[in-house]
């Protein structure tokens, strides 16, 4: 089973509007140094990473407002500790997957430099002790993506090959021509904006960032597959995470919910 939009988060027009704008102005929003001092897209006070294809739409989020830190939490979490979003703040909205089910449901967040209240500044300091105890995880997690690529093949996800009679279910295929499988016939703006959002994705569980700007024609090409359908952006987010999963999985490509993870 190919992944789907309905398995990602479902980037609001507004979103997508602001991506194109930053494309037409030569700036991809996913295009930033590992900063170990900020570390991933995280949740303020426990200081856990957002998961599945979040974190693209919260690098997104965190460059249209112009907002330093990675830092986020919702309405009611920021009421408990204290705090309030400011007057006029805009939140970005994200979509968490509950239970077996697989049900999901939007859940708006907001940066930490949108918050007000006393407590603030400890919970700046305590987010920064966090990131401080875990420089160690690093290495931890190129081990593991290290051992993954190592062993060459990548075994396909249950029903995800394409239509051949070596592709049964589970059957071996090299990474990309999984990925040409899933995604369909070969289509280079398509490709390269999915090669985009996974690399995010995989430098976010891996801890690296990614510098340089993209070519040009590559901007251009994105800004023509998006403009006349917005609403692609959250298959090819979807795709990017299946793709992702591959190399640095979070869960089993492919269980419910399995892009749609707050």
């Amino acid at each position: 089973m190919a992944p789907s939009a309905s398995s990602a988060p479902a980037a609001p027009r507004e979103l997508v509007s602001g991506l194109l704008a930053l494309l037409e102005a030569g700036i991809s929003p996913w295009r930033r140094p590992w900063d170990p001092t900020r570390g991933p897209q995280a949740r303020l006070f426990s200081g856990r990473p957002y998961r599945g294809a979040n974190p693209a739409l919260l690098y997104l989020g965190q460059q249209l407002l112009g907002a330093p830190l990675p830092w986020w939490c919702s309405r009611a979490e920021a009421r408990v500790h204290g705090l309030v979003p400011r007057r006029g703040s805009e939140g970005i909205p994200l979509l968490r997957t509950l239970g077996q089910g697989g049900a999901v449901r939007p859940l708006l967040v907001f940066n930490v430099a949108d918050l007000r209240g006393p407590s603030l500044p400890d919970w700046r300091a305590q987010r920064r002790r966090q990131l401080a105890q875990g420089a160690g995880t690093r290495q931890q997690r190129w081990a593991a993506a290290a051992a993954v690529l190592a062993a060459g093949p990548v075994p396909v996800p249950l029903g995800c090959g394409s239509d051949g009679p070596n592709d049964r279910p589970g059957h071996e295929l090299p990474l990309a021509r999984w990925i040409q499988a899933v995604i369909g016939p070969s289509s280079q703006p398509r490709e390269t904006l999915v090669a985009e959002l996974g690399a995010l994705l995989l430098g976010e569980r891996l801890r690296i960032g990614s510098t340089g700007p993209p070519a040009a024609a590559d901007l251009g090409a994105w800004i023509d597959l998006l403009a006349p359908t917005p609403s692609l952006f959250d298959q090819l987010l979807a795709e990017a995470c299946w793709a992702a999963d591959l190399i640095a999985p979070e869960r089993s490509p492919g269980s419910p919910g399995a892009c749609c993870r707050a």
